[in-house]
């Protein structure tokens, strides 16, 4: 039986080469807006959940403070996943062992804070202390958060608000804190170019240097940090605090104290109870004793936090056996009939049970002593000084004199962390003659006389002074701080120069200890103490011969003052003598190049083919003891001039057409890749002017085929031709690349040649390593299936530089597997 044959036609089904064009456009619109608002999304989502694990960190860093009474201390940002220090607070840290200013230890740095005395830790954040997990450690960026906070609040058991260190500006440099330079801590987060960052595996992400400044400000080695809105050069976000709650409680955080609660500003509390609950968190806490009486009363309920009162029925001794032998609380507040005076009369004290009531109460201490409390006689407790003050100290200076810091005009203590400064010294002054006096002394007299004259000035009785008069009239200035109540000696300075004060950035004055002053000898002095002039000032004057000024010959003199106080030896011109100086009357010579005389001369421009000098002598004549030089010079001497000798110039014009050369040679020696070549020669042309040689020149330049007719070989294809070209590694690749040779091709481009094609390079050099999966240090965990896939096998290859895998296997003993997190990709030895 026949069957027909059957032809499709374009209604049966199919698409033209049109119609799925179309439809390709219209794909690739929907994918490129939806690819852009996911782009969006992802954006928005990363920042959001960044903040967000921000926030969460802030509060946590706070409750521990809360709890413990003081900061975690910084993780290391170096150490891998795996390393015994990961997460964990820094060691030295932790046992208060405080690191030199500029240090670092497994990645966590010491750095000097703006507020004096203070110092910084930065590193990354302790998530293990903080009970955080390690993936909150991150930001979104899978870069771990920085942590830097003050070191004296590491290991304060009351964490002050102006006991922080931490500077933070806005983007303008513009204070954002008050007071200034006092944040306890700050978190950042760089954000997503890294800058400054580490990652999980503890390498540094990215160059601090290679960010904006703002950026660079948060990563760099102090301890500024910028606070601002994300830019298009700034995005970094971070958190920060600068103040605290008041809070009196905190958790031991020793071994011995891990389940003591105790206040934070004294030595310690007994408190007969115990409760599982959490100060730091719960809205009412309760810390009682399990104890019904014969009534079925609880003793001694205490409820604290969040609430407005205190309620307590009656305090008790352990021993006591019934509510009778029990302090009742309404005693304390007053209500109680035992406890009310006679009309007139105050209560000073309480005992047995009773008010002991007096007709005064007078509340006072000695004269610069403070109130510190009440002893259970009913006596005021006093205490010279109040806690993180400083009061007026007597010291011994440098210079071995006794001083008192401290004072304030107001009588007011020094806080914590000021400065004051003490100034000694000894200087002996002399008269202070001016310019008129030292003219008025000297006029007349000979040289010898003048000498005669200082030396008499210099040999006159001397004013004995104390050079301690503030930084401008002192020998040396000691600078204490006050360190919570004590006084410190921080540094000395010397006066250098009798016009500088005591300026902070001058190191060569700056002195170690007290006492250990050493600068410059000043022989013949009043004090010459061990050669040296530190502690004491004496005032000279002397002079010194000079030049006379142009056209007069003698000598001048200068008269000089060594002012007081300095430690160096500088002198002050008082007045210069003119009076040994006399008109000059001799020839004077004049210097011009013979280039310079030959446009004098002939009014040319620009000339500059003559070597040589011209010597031009003048007259000098006095007239009523004033030099007068001829206008005319009466010499001129122009036998040095002559033209100038100097090579041809030569003009060289390559090949026109990459990949062609040619080799040929002339009288100036042999040429490759020139396919034309001119002469310019030098002229010296054996003519004078007014007497002098004219200058040289370049004539105009000439063909070589014509200077030499000699015919230039044309250009063609250069076979010998070879290039080196480097190539980066694959993606999935690690090393410093490949390397080929190509050549130069003269069968294309009709003859002239060309690049071969790359299929035909020769690769010469090859750096391109694989990775593959290697497991952490640590041991394994024994698992009855291999996590990851068969891709995440120990020793398979994987992407160089794809960071740290979740899981690793290997095959384990007995049907098991050895199962590791944190597996990295790193390079297979060769």
């Amino acid at each position: 039986m026949h069957q027909p044959i059957k032809t499709k036609n374009k209604a049966q089904g199919g698409f033209s080469l049109v119609e799925v064009s179309i439809v390709i456009m219209i794909l690739a619109l929907i994918f490129g807006s939806g690819m852009a608002l996911y782009h969006q999304y992802r954006v928005e989502k990363d920042w959001t959940e960044t903040e967000k694990d921000m926030d969460m960190i802030l509060n946590k860093i706070g409750g521990f403070r809360t709890v413990y009474g003081r900061y975690p201390c910084p993780a290391s940002p170096t150490a891998a996943p795996g390393d015994e220090e990961y997460g964990h607070e820094n060691a030295d840290c932790k046992a208060r062992i405080a690191a030199d200013l500029g240090t670092c230890d497994n990645g966590v740095c010491t750095y000097a804070s703006n507020n004096p005395g203070k110092t910084v830790l930065i590193g990354s954040l302790p998530f293990k202390i903080l009970n955080l997990q390690e993936s909150e450690s991150y930001d979104s960026h899978l870069n771990r958060i920085t942590y830097a906070v003050t070191y004296d609040l590491t290991g304060s058991d009351s964490v002050l608000m102006a006991d922080g260190g931490i500077s933070i500006n806005d983007i303008d440099g513009n204070n954002l804190i008050s007071p200034e330079h006092t944040a306890h801590f700050a978190i950042i987060s760089h954000g997503p170019n890294k800058i400054g960052a580490y990652s999980k595996g503890g390498i540094l992400s990215a160059d601090c240097d290679s960010g904006s400044s703002a950026e660079e400000e948060n990563c760099d080695a102090d301890t500024t940090f910028v606070s601002a809105e994300v830019n298009e050069n700034y995005d970094d976000r971070i958190g920060y605090f600068s103040s605290v709650p008041l809070d009196e409680w905190r958790v031991g955080d020793t071994e011995t104290t891990q389940n003591d609660i105790m206040l934070k500003n004294t030595s310690g509390i007994a408190i007969g109870a115990s409760t599982s609950d959490d100060l730091s968190t719960s809205d009412k806490t309760k810390l009682e004793r399990n104890t019904i009486d014969e009534d079925d009363d609880v003793k001694g309920i205490v409820k604290t936090r969040n609430e407005s009162k205190f309620y307590l029925d009656r305090l008790c001794t352990e021993s006591a056996s019934s509510t009778d032998e029990c302090f009742p609380a309404d005693l304390i507040a007053g209500e109680h009939e035992d406890m009310q005076c006679p009309e007139g009369q105050y209560l000073v004290k309480i005992a047995g049970k009773q008010a002991i009531c007096n007709d005064e109460i007078f509340i006072s201490c000695p004269e610069g002593d403070f109130v510190k409390g009440i002893n259970n006689e009913g006596k005021i407790r006093c205490n010279t000084s109040t806690p993180n003050a400083c009061y007026p100290e007597e010291i011994t200076t440098s210079c071995g004199t006794s001083k008192t810091i401290g004072e304030n005009d107001d009588g007011t203590p020094f806080s914590s962390g000021r400065v004051d400064y003490a100034y000694s010294g000894r200087c002996y002054m002399i008269t202070d003659y001016d310019d008129d006096d030292f003219e008025e002394l000297l006029e007349g007299l000979s040289v010898e006389e003048m000498y005669a004259a200082i030396d008499a000035i210099n040999a006159e009785t001397r004013t004995q002074e104390t050079c301690d008069n503030g930084e401008w009239g002192s020998q040396i200035r000691d600078t204490y701080q006050c360190n919570n109540g004590e006084w410190n000696f921080y540094l000395s300075h010397e006066t250098w120069n009798w016009w500088d004060a005591f300026p902070w950035y001058y190191y060569r004055g700056r002195l170690s200890e007290p006492g250990d002053i050493n600068e410059n000898p000043y022989e013949n002095d009043l004090d010459n103490t061990d050669g040296y002039h530190d502690c004491w000032c004496r005032e000279d004057y002397r002079i010194t011969p000079m030049e006379c000024d142009l056209g007069y010959e003698g000598t001048a003199y200068r008269i000089e003052k060594h002012p007081c106080p300095q430690t160096r030896h500088t002198w002050q011109t008082i007045d210069v003598t003119y009076q040994f100086c006399g008109c000059d009357e001799r020839e004077e010579v004049e210097t011009m190049s013979c280039n310079d005389y030959y446009e004098d001369v002939t009014g040319a421009d620009d000339i500059t083919g003559l070597t040589g000098n011209v010597y031009l002598t003048y007259d000098i004549t006095c007239e009523d003891d004033e030099p007068i030089r001829s206008e005319e010079p009466s010499s001129v001497d122009t036998s040095e001039c002559a033209c100038a000798m100097r090579d041809d110039t030569v003009v060289r014009e390559d090949c026109s057409v990459e990949g062609t050369t040619n080799s040929w040679s002339w009288s100036g020696g042999d040429e490759t890749s020139v396919e034309a070549l001119s002469v310019s020669q030098w002229i010296c042309p054996e003519t004078t002017t007014a007497g002098l040689p004219d200058p040289g020149y370049y004539d105009e330049p000439t063909d070589v085929q014509e200077l030499e007719a000699l015919t230039i070989p044309a250009c063609v294809c250069d076979a010998s031709r070879t290039q080196t070209v480097d190539v980066d590694c694959p993606s999935n690749l690690e090393g410093d690349g490949k390397v080929y040779l190509r050549e130069w091709d003269c069968s294309l481009n009709d003859g002239l040649g060309g690049w071969e094609p790359e299929d035909e390079w020769e690769l010469i050099v090859n750096d391109c390593k694989s990775c593959s999966w290697q497991p952490p240090s640590g041991s394994p965990s024994i698992e009855a299936f291999p996590y990851g896939g068969p891709d995440k096998e120990i020793g398979n290859t994987c992407n160089c530089g794809s960071g740290v895998s979740e899981f690793c296997w290997d095959y384990g003993s007995g049907g098991s597997y050895d199962v590791w997190t944190s597996c990295q990709c790193i390079v297979q030895e060769d």
